[in-house]
């Protein structure tokens, strides 16, 4: 932006001299233009840039330090971008990350820990150092466990959801930061209760990734325990991401089914009525036909987990839209039997087609009690 009105490289620096000069209360009342100007500094190269920009940083936080002093602190992610100190640490990994190849961060990491201070002072800075948890880890991970890291515990309520809260903006674990994270990852399922709707979302997505990409991070029986107390939200997102999961991994869908998703669901997941929902289990249904090959025995799998669905006619779509009615006639069967409630009307035309295409692919349908049933009521 600064190079697009017709800057010549160092040519503005003498201007923002001025703005440095300004008194306090100018400064002060021009706060939130000093931060765009940090915003588009960093797009010019050289030292003279660099020193510019950490002196308007230094003066604008100083100046924001103060008048955070006697505000509230913040309480979220969203409230943290909209104060003046958490807008300044979003402006830090800005420059880090347009000056990350080819200039020396010690000057960020100062400043990183300034504004990360302990206490309320520093909440703004560290709900949104969160996001970038396993960046900071994988570069500085001391510095990250004693700045950042100690207020991930549930022992310090207020502090730890509004990490976590940040925490899910990027929601990315390597090895060794789960290995420092893990036993307050696991304490967040007995606190959801003080994350929004979307954050526990995504926890449970992460739950389903785990599950997927290291399944030795969790047990079985810490798995089991997260899927049993979970809100129907979260066994939704669990199996929301085993389906595309699964939809992704075209060939190889069978092979992640046998090797990961179906062992997972038969040891994690128990098939108690208590557990299953219509929105849940229409989720179920993507993971059968998204199995590839192993279709068949993903249909036995889900089969034990689902419920009727509150809208029948989704299923039968998604399963006039594959091949399974021809590639895996018994099993579609056997899904169409479970999912759709005899109870609840609806158009029954496209059930009827759909029965007409296995009949064709499986001739023995006929002897079927299942598919009889099913003939029957398309019928009615």
């Amino acid at each position: 932006m600064l190079a697009s009105r017709g800057y010549a490289g160092n040519g503005m620096l003498p201007l923002l001299d001025l703005v440095l000069a300004a008194p306090d209360e100018v400064f002060g009342e021009n706060l939130h233009s000093v931060i765009l100007i940090l915003h588009f500094l960093p797009n010019l190269k050289g030292p003279a840039v660099d020193t510019l920009y950490w002196k308007l940083w230094d003066r604008a936080f100083g100046i924001a330090e103060q008048a955070a002093a006697g505000e509230p602190a913040v309480d979220s992610v969203e409230a943290a971008l909209n104060v003046p100190v958490g807008r300044l640490t979003d402006e830090l990994f800005d420059w880090v990350g347009k000056r990350r190849e080819d200039s020396d961060a010690g000057p960020f990491w100062i400043r990183l820990e300034k504004a990360c201070v302990k206490g309320s002072p520093g909440r703004a800075a560290r709900a949104l150092a969160a996001i970038r948890t396993a960046w900071l880890f994988g570069r500085r991970p001391e510095w990250t466990c004693a700045t950042l890291l100690c207020y991930f515990d549930w022992k310090l309520p207020d502090e730890a959801k509004l990490v976590w809260k940040g925490f899910t903006f990027g929601a990315t674990f390597t090895p060794s930061l789960w290995s420092a994270l893990r036993k307050d990852f696991l304490a967040t399922f007995d606190n959801l209760g003080q994350l929004d709707a979307e954050a526990v979302r995504v926890f449970y997505q992460l739950i389903g990734r785990i599950a997927i990409h290291e399944p030795t991070w969790l047990t079985d029986d810490e798995s089991q325990r997260i899927v049993t107390l979970a809100p129907y939200v979260g066994r939704e997102q669990i199996a929301w991401i085993f389906w595309t999961s699964l939809d992704a991994a075209g060939e190889k869908a069978g092979s992640l089914w046998r090797d990961r998703v179906g062992p997972w669901l038969s040891a994690c997941w128990q098939p108690d009525d208590a557990l299953k929902g219509p929105e849940t289990s229409m989720n179920l249904v993507r993971v059968a036909l998204a199995a590839g090959d192993a279709i068949p025995e993903a249909v036995d799998s889900v089969l034990l987990r689902l419920s009727p669905l509150n809208q029948p006619d989704m299923v039968i779509f998604l399963l006039a839209e594959s091949k399974a009615p021809e590639e895996f006639p018994l099993a579609t069967v056997k899904l169409l039997d479970r999912a759709i409630p005899r109870s609840r009307s609806f158009y029954k035309g496209d059930l009827k087609r759909l029965l007409g295409r296995i009949a064709s692919a499986w001739p023995e349908a006929k002897h079927d009690s299942r598919f009889r049933n099913l003939s029957d009521f398309a019928a009615g």
